[in-house]
């Protein structure tokens, strides 16, 4: 997340790009990882001789901690995970070569090689296809251009609820507030959630952009998309729509 912040001060939009793939791709890694990592951890007594297992698992284990704290909602946030789990993973096949032998641990690798199938086809299945496409430059472009034909002033807000921040980061205007993904607002994240959400709309920015198409998050709450409703019932108006070939933005114009 470190690196999404970093780019979005940039205003890049390759950089931002750059910085989500970056955060995707190590989350992707994390899956085979976890499952040597194990390897290792369950045949300690073998193992913890020949490298320093337990400070590495202890580290995982604060990391482990510290993500359940953190009350994540996403998979970005097992991005810390990443290093311990790399070498807890690579030292203990290394240091494991002579146990290697047909026989326990050969049964033992290949059920974590089937676990480890599993979380790539389970957890990296279509959804994932969905989530990872490209922007959709068509549509995007299509909302940029609805508005800045409305002249907007440097100091309006705008929000887009349920996609990436790509038009803030075209158009220049920055969201209501610091929680500006869709997962800060429309989940029940930890010092944002509802109340956090419910003052932005309160707020009255002068654009809000929700995309037609878009794949709900699991965590997506009913009463958060309540409030957003029924402020775009009060307040807004549908000033223009920007269909692309993946995503179809409504963009809403304070009235």
């Amino acid at each position: 997340m470190d690196s999404v912040v970093a780019a979005e001060r940039r205003r890049g939009f390759d950089q931002l790009r750059a910085g989500l793939q970056v955060s995707r791709a190590a989350s992707t890694l994390a899956d085979a990882c976890v499952c040597w990592a194990l390897f290792a951890i369950f045949n300690a007594r073998t193992l913890a001789g020949r490298f320093p297992l337990w400070p590495l698992t202890l580290w995982l284990g604060a990391v482990v901690l510290s993500i359940l704290i953190q009350h994540a909602v996403s998979r970005y946030y097992i991005a810390p995970a990443i290093a311990p789990l790399l070498l807890i993973a690579t030292l203990g096949l290394a240091f494991s070569g002579p146990d290697l032998a047909p026989g326990r641990s050969g049964f033992i690798l290949t059920l974590f090689g089937a676990v480890a199938l599993g979380f790539a086809t389970l957890l990296r299945g279509a959804p994932l296809l969905k989530v990872l496409t490209p922007v959709d430059h068509a549509a995007l472009a299509g909302v940029t251009s609805a508005i800045l034909a409305t002249h907007p002033n440097p100091n309006d807000r705008l929000y887009v609820v349920n996609s990436g921040p790509w038009a803030n980061l075209t158009t220049g205007l920055a969201p209501p507030s610091a929680y500006f993904h869709r997962f800060h607002l429309l989940c029940d994240f930890p010092g944002a959630g509802l109340p956090k959400l419910r003052a932005d709309m309160d707020a009255l920015p002068r654009y809000v952009v929700i995309n037609a198409r878009a794949i709900s998050a699991r965590c997506e709450l009913p009463s958060h998309w309540a409030v957003v409703n029924a402020a775009l019932d009060a307040s807004y108006r549908l000033a223009a729509t920007a269909t692309g070939g993946a995503d179809a933005y409504k963009l809403y114009e304070r009235r």
